[in-house]
């Protein structure tokens, strides 16, 4: 019998929907919509949650590249393991609360949300559950072992997964013309990461944000030196105060302001390379 996938049905698929609503309300600046998003996230995933400890075996394989053959095999065996022990009634139970929350809080729209690994985790989901004839089962875990010993990422794990092309259509050309020229790269990692923190401890955010630090400031030094800014005195003047402003960052307690400022700091710097 062929397996058939229901998304709202995969926990990682949920939180990354999330991730992208919550990304598109910061770039709109809409306040109100990102702390909705923000308490959603912070209730249903946090440590101790079944959804978080779901959520956490799909990261450990989805993150784990460049292993040993053997190595990735353990670790696929192991999770494997642990995911056997979870709850699933307890699983599907709090899917259904926060499946429900959204519908009522924000809009059952945002499970329309394009989400690029979309058929990674299908995947894994299918693996995991192992619903699938042996045959399959086997071809999808020799996948996997692949995806976790290759050196790239952008390896697509399931090709056989449905997706729905008028709306993956929809939805790009959406995000295309509203947000693409107003977010850069670096904008794009660090809220990727931010939102990350939510389930870590922030431990992977704080040494990421003290490498951003490093790169924004070494950034605004370099301005400083060309002709062009130590020409103009106010420009001088205002870049000085901003370098400044950088380096009393990593003397700061990390909270949403200063996520933001940076956000904003960024999308200078992206303009006086």
């Amino acid at each position: 019998m062929k397996f058939k996938h229901n998304k709202k049905r995969n926990t990682i698929f949920l939180f990354e929907v999330l991730v992208k609503e919550l990304t598109k309300s910061v770039v709109a600046e809409d306040l109100e919509r990102k702390e909705k998003i923000m308490r959603l996230i912070k209730k249903h995933f946090k440590r101790g949650t079944a959804l978080f400890e779901e959520y956490r075996l799909y990261k450990s394989l989805l993150e784990s590249q460049k292993m040993a053959i053997g190595t990735a095999e353990k670790l696929l065996s192991e999770v494997k393991k642990r995911f056997e022990k979870l709850d699933k009634k307890e699983i599907f139970k709090q899917q259904s609360a926060l499946i429900s929350e959204v519908n009522k809080v924000l809009s059952k729209d945002i499970f329309l949300n394009f989400v690029s690994e979309y058929k990674n985790y299908a995947t894994i989901h299918q693996i995991l559950n192992n619903k699938n004839d042996p045959r399959k089962q086997v071809v999808l875990e020799e996948r996997l072992v692949e995806f976790m010993t290759c050196e790239s990422s952008n390896i697509v794990l399931g090709q056989q997964v449905p997706t729905d092309r008028l709306v993956y259509k929809s939805f790009i050309e959406k995000f295309n013309s509203t947000y693409s020229e107003r977010i850069n790269e670096s904008q794009k990692k660090l809220l990727n990461k931010y939102i990350a923190s939510f389930s870590d401890n922030g431990l992977e955010f704080k040494i990421y944000l003290n490498e951003e630090i490093g790169r924004l400031k070494e950034s605004i030094s370099v301005s400083l030196s060309t002709e062009s800014v130590k020409e103009n005195k106010v420009l001088t003047e205002k870049m000085t105060m901003l370098l400044d402003r950088v380096q009393d960052y990593r003397k700061r307690p990390i909270n949403v302001d200063m996520v933001n400022e940076i956000y904003k700091l960024q999308s200078l710097v992206s303009e006086i390379k």
